[in-house]
Formats: C-alpha cells, sequence, structure tokens
C-alpha cells in the first residue's frame, strides 16, 4: 500500500510541475453522489460438479464521494488531481439449486475505496472540458455473500480506469458531472470454492459532484 502512495504521489507532483512554476494553483473540497450500471449476464458456479450457484446483480446503490482536488492551470490549459473517498454498494441476487429446487436470496455488498483521477483538460470561461486516467486504491468492504459456503473476496490493491468531466465553475462553486470506466471486468474479486469468477462487463460510473475552490 505505501509503495501505491509513493507512486501515485510522485506522479502527480511531476505533473503539477510545469504548471506550478508559471500558472494558476487553486485547492479545493468536493463532494457528490453516484451511479453505478449494472453488470449483465450471470456467474454460474458449480459446487462438487453437482449443484449450482447463479450470481446475478440485481440494484447498484446510489454512493457517496467526499474529498480534495488542487488544480493547477496555465493558458486554458489544466491538470487536476484529486483524492476522493467513495463508498458504495451494490444487490446480488443468488439463486441455489438444491435437490432439484431453486431457492433465491438477495445479498449485499458494499465497498470502500480511495479514487484517484488525474484530469488533463481545457477550461475556456466557465466551461471545463477533460479526461484522464484514474486508479482506484482499495480500502475495506462488506458483504453478506460471505455467508455463503466457499465464497472469499479477492480485492486487487489498485486497478486502474479513466474518466471524462464536464464542469462548470461559477465564482468559488464547482459542478461537475463525469463518467467512469474500468479497465477490468466487474466481479473480479469473486471466488467460489478456490476459483475466481467474473461478470462479462466492466463496470461504469455517472459521478455528479459539488465543490468549493479556496
Amino acid at each position: 500500500m505505501k509503495r501505491i502512495f509513493c507512486v501515485v504521489a510522485t506522479v502527480i507532483a511531476v505533473s503539477l510541475t510545469p504548471f506550478s512554476l508559471n500558472g494558476q494553483i487553486d485547492m479545493g473540497i468536493i463532494g457528490g453522489i453516484s451511479t453505478a450500471d449494472i453488470p449483465s449476464g450471470k456467474i454460474l458456479i458449480h459446487k462438487h460438479g453437482l449443484d449450482t450457484l447463479s450470481v446475478f446483480a440485481s440494484d447498484a446503490k446510489y454512493g457517496i464521494h467526499f474529498g480534495v482536488f488542487v488544480r493547477a492551470q496555465l493558458l486554458g490549459v489544466y491538470i487536476e488531481p484529486s483524492i476522493i473517498f467513495n463508498s458504495n454498494s451494490i444487490d446480488y441476487a443468488v439463486q441455489d439449486l438444491r435437490d432439484d429446487q431453486l431457492f433465491t436470496e438477495l445479498r449485499k455488498e458494499s465497498y470502500q475505496q480511495l479514487t484517484i483521477p488525474i484530469i488533463f483538460g481545457i477550461k475556456t470561461g466557465i466551461l471545463r472540458i477533460g479526461t484522464g486516467p484514474v486508479g482506484h486504491i482499495f480500502i475495506d468492504s462488506s458483504s453478506e455473500l460471505l455467508q455463503i459456503s466457499g465464497y472469499q473476496q479477492r480485492f486487487d490493491d489498485l486497478q486502474w480506469g479513466w474518466q471524462g468531466v464536464l464542469g462548470l465553475d461559477l465564482w468559488k462553486l464547482r459542478f461537475d458531472l463525469r463518467y467512469e470506466g474500468r479497465f477490468s471486468k466487474h466481479g473480479g474479486h469473486f471466488e467460489f470454492f478456490g476459483e475466481k469468477y467474473q461478470f462479462s462487463s466492466n463496470p461504469n460510473r455517472l459521478i455528479a459532484s459539488v465543490g468549493l475552490t479556496f
């Protein structure tokens, strides 16, 4: 974990250096809500070659986030790294075929991450447009799926994705609408009976934020 933070801090520092010498630097706080796409398809888990578990994504809850940002601007071009705490949850429908009978239960899984986007963009007037990479550092998770025999979580410490941003700056207030995509498949942390599983689609989020610049 320390190595990850050192790498991220170095990338942010190197990125800001050209702007900090001649440009304007602002700092602030940001927070808001997000909603995730429900992954398509289902995961089939075979137990001992006999019974079968099926896992569907049933409902993605609204997530919350808050954090800090730094924006450096020079001649209408800007770079904006942020450190954002995210909390999200999703409900899974688990179908268990036992003795030719089908049992269905809802299981909730929640997780917390540090999201570190580094956005490059242009600003004209009150309008901002940008895009850039984003890293997700796993912090913690709680899951009712752990009540299922044979289930374990195997979250990666760091995952990568991208964000596209459309923003407005009004005095010291800022309003952002972001679309986020991941490079990894949804459910890559699932492990049943020693085997890893994942859905066929990549997770995406729509993020709405309000911020205050100091």
